[in-house]
C-alpha cells in the first residue's frame, strides 16, 4: 500500500480533520482564500505561533524547563547561566520538531497523490502530537548528542538564505509593478503611496549608512568602513541601473527596498564583529543590538514565508507551467486551452498556451482532475521544502548562526562571531548580484527572459 493511501485511511478512520481544519477553512473565508492558500497559510500560521511562543517562553519563563536541565547537560553554577543554556537548549529543540513536522510533511507530499491533498490540508493532529512527541522528547537528549542538527542547520541554512534573497527580491518586484500597474490604470492615490515608500526607504537606507559609520568605525576598524562605503556605492549603481534605459522593467520602488534590505544585511552582519573597538553596540547595548537583530531578521522571515503562502494561484492556473505539469491530461471539467500570440518589447513574437475557464481557482471540482490537480505539480513539493528550510534556519537565527557552546558556563544568548559575521555579509553581496541579474538578464538573454513578466500580465488580462 502506497504512502499516501496510507493517510487517506488514516484520515477516514481516525478523523483527523478535526477543529483545525475547521480552523483552516475559516481563515480561508475570512481572507477569501482558495482551499490551496488555506492550506499553505494554516502551515505559515502554525509556524509563526510556535515562533512567537518559543520566543516568549526562553525570553521571559525559561524557568519552566528547569526540571530538564540535568537531562539537557546545562553546566552547573549562576543561575543565569543555567537558564541561558536552557533557553538556547529549548530553541533547538523547537527547531528539531519543526523539522520532524514539515519533513514528514513534505515526504507524504512527494506523493503527489491524494495523500498528498489529505496531508496537507487536514492531519493537524497527527502533527501537533509529533511536534509534541519530538520536542518533549528532544528534553531528555543531552547537548552533546545534538552537534549533528546543529551542524547540517548550518549548513542547510545557508541554502535558505540564497532562496531568501530570492524570493525577497521576487516580492520586491511584485510590489512595485502591482502599484506602477494600479497608478497606470488610473488610481491615482497610487502615485502618492509609490512616492511616499520610496522615499522613506532610501531614508532608511542613508540612515543605516550614517548610523554604521558611527557604530562600526574606529582605529583600526577600516575593513568595516570599506564595506559599509562599498556597499553604499553598490546600492547607488543599482538604483541608477533600474531608471536607465538598459533595464526594461524596474521601479525605484524596488529598487529603495532591495537597497533598504542591503544595508540592513550589512548593519547586521558589523554588529557581528566581537571586536570591540569596532563595534560600539558591545557591552551595554548588547541587549538592544539583540532584540534589533532577531526581530528584523525575524520580521524577513515571516515575510518570505508569508508571501509564498498568500501566493495568488489563481494567475498561475492560466499559466504555460501549470498545462505542461499536467500534461493537458487532467484538466477541470469545462476547461479549454487557448493559445495565445503576442509581440514583447524586443519585436519578437511569441506563442504560449493559456487554460480558459478557470481564472477562478474556487470553481475547481472536487474530482482528481480537479482539487488533486494542484498536488500533481510542483508548488506544494517546493513550499513544503521552503517550511523545512525554515525549519532548520529558525534555530541557527536565534542563536546567531549557533555561536553558543551550551555546554559550557558563561553562555550568552547573542554573541557575535565570524561565522554570523561573513553569512550576512555575503547575503548582502549576493543580494546585490541576484538583482543586477534580474535587471540585465532581458538584455543579455532575451530567449530566455525577455519577456517572461509580460506574457504573464498580458495572459492575466486576457483571461
Amino acid at each position: 500500500m502506497c504512502l499516501g493511501q496510507i493517510v487517506i485511511d488514516l484520515d477516514r478512520r481516525i478523523k483527523c480533520r478535526g477543529y483545525c481544519d475547521h480552523y483552516c477553512a475559516y481563515c480561508g473565508s475570512l481572507f477569501r482564500f482558495d482551499k490551496r492558500q488555506s492550506a499553505r497559510f494554516t502551515h505559515f500560521n502554525f509556524f509563526c505561533q510556535i515562533v512567537f511562543l518559543t520566543l516568549l517562553l526562553t525570553r521571559l519563563w525559561p524557568q519552566i524547563f528547569n526540571s530538564f536541565g540535568s537531562y539537557i547537560g546545562c553546566p552547573e553554577g549562576s543561575e543565569k547561566n543555567e537558564y541561558l543554556c536552557i533557553s538556547l537548549s529549548v530553541v533547538y529543540r523547537v527547531s528539531l520538531a519543526l523539522v520532524a513536522v514539515f519533513a514528514i510533511v513534505l515526504y507524504v507530499t512527494l506523493s503527489r497523490d491524494g495523500g498528498s491533498m489529505v496531508c496537507n490540508e487536514g492531519c493537524w493532529f497527527w502533527k501537533v502530537l509529533v511536534f509534541i512527541c519530538t520536542f518533549f522528547g528532544m528534553l531528555f537528549v543531552n547537548n552533546e548528542n545534538l552537534g549533528w542538527f546543529i551542524d547540517t542547520s548550518r549548513i542547510l541554512s545557508i541554502f535558505f538564505i540564497f532562496l531568501q534573497v530570492c524570493l525577497l527580491i521576487d516580492f520586491f518586484y511584485t510590489w512595485g509593478e502591482s502599484w506602477v500597474r494600479k497608478y497606470d490604470e488610473g488610481a491615482v492615490e497610487y502615485k502618492y503611496y509609490l512616492l511616499l515608500f520610496t522615499v522613506l526607504l532610501f531614508v532608511v537606507v542613508i540612515y543605516l549608512f550614517i548610523r554604521g559609520l558611527i557604530w562600526f568605525s574606529g582605529d583600526g576598524c577600516f575593513w568595516n568602513v570599506g564595506v559599509l562605503v562599498l556597499n553604499m556605492i553598490l546600492c547607488t549603481l543599482l538604483t541608477g541601473l533600474s531608471i536607465s534605459n538598459l533595464v526594461t522593467k524596474s521601479s525605484l520602488l524596488t529598487s529603495s527596498a532591495i537597497s533598504a534590505m542591503i544595508m540592513t544585511l550589512t548593519i547586521s552582519a558589523l554588529s557581528s564583529d566581537n571586536r570591540t573597538e569596532c563595534n560600539s553596540l558591545l557591552g551595554e547595548d548588547h541587549n538592544t543590538l539583540m532584540i534589533i537583530e532577531i526581530s528584523v531578521s525575524i520580521g524577513l522571515l515571516m515575510l518570505v514565508l508569508g508571501y509564498l503562502s498568500l501566493a495568488n494561484d489563481s494567475n498561475s492556473t492560466s499559466t504555460v507551467g501549470v498545462v505542461k505539469e499536467l500534461e493537458l491530461k487532467e484538466l477541470p471539467p469545462g476547461a479549454e486551452v487557448e493559445e495565445a500570440q503576442f509581440t514583447d518589447e524586443y519585436g519578437q513574437l511569441r506563442k504560449v498556451r493559456t487554460l480558459r475557464n478557470v481564472s477562478d481557482p474556487n470553481v475547481w471540482p472536487d474530482g482528481e482532475a480537479g482539487t488533486l490537480a494542484a498536488y500533481k505539480g510542483k508548488s506544494f513539493v517546493m513550499f513544503q521544502l521552503l517550511m523545512l528550510l525554515a525549519a532548520f534556519y529558525f534555530g541557527v537565527l536565534l542563536t546567531n548562526w549557533g555561536s553558543i557552546e551550551m555546554g559550557t558556563a558563561g553562555t550568552d544568548s547573542y554573541m557575535p562571531n565570524d561565522s554570523a559575521y561573513w553569512i550576512k555579509l555575503s547575503a548582502s553581496w549576493l543580494t546585490c548580484l541576484v538583482y543586477l541579474w534580474t535587471m540585465i538578464a532581458p538584455r543579455i538573454l532575451p530567449e530566455r527572459f525577455g519577456s517572461q513578466r509580460d506574457s504573464h500580465h498580458q495572459l492575466h488580462e486576457q483571461a
